[in-house]
């Protein structure tokens, strides 16, 4: 008796659940509706041929963590590619890596000028710092390549 009325329970429970849940509606929509700052396609350096691009034509700037290399583009758009040797790490430091360069791009992308390919390159010291430390060596080499912009400036 017990076991039909615990399979009556799981089978109305099947019929009440929707097809998608409020984490899966935020995550696919919601951000796009809020305006939540993420990389948008157009903002990633993706193929082959364009980072070599860049690599044989752009400017590099290098500190002990990590090379930039910057060229300007012809679009009014700014785009950023990431590069982790397996020199730096295996297959989860190397995406925790990325991880945390695409989060600093994504916090600082308001101050950095338009119109530029960049391309980030972890060095193998990188793994061994914190979130702060990262921003503070990818920021300085920003500001190297004179990529950032005041804000005060930019809000006039």
């Amino acid at each position: 008796m017990l076991a039909e009325e615990e399979k009556e329970e799981k089978h109305c429970l099947l019929k009440t659940t929707p097809l998608w849940s409020f984490s899966s509606f935020f995550w696919n929509f919601g951000l796009k509706i809020w305006g939540f700052p993420n990389m948008v396609k157009e903002g990633r350096i993706v193929k082959n041929r364009e980072y070599k691009k860049v690599y044989a034509k752009g400017r590099y700037y290098s500190s002990r963590n990590a090379v930039l290399y910057v060229l300007k583009n012809e679009n009014n758009k700014k785009r950023v590619g990431y590069s982790v040797s397996k020199k730096v790490g295996n297959a989860v430091v190397r995406n925790k890596i990325k991880r945390r360069l695409r989060e600093i791009y994504r916090l600082n992308q308001h101050r950095i000028k338009h119109e530029v390919d960049m391309i980030l390159v972890a060095r193998r010291g990188i793994g061994d710092l914190n979130f702060q430390q990262m921003e503070k060596s990818i920021l300085s080499l920003y500001k190297r390549a004179n990529l950032l912009t005041n804000v005060e400036e930019a809000c006039n």
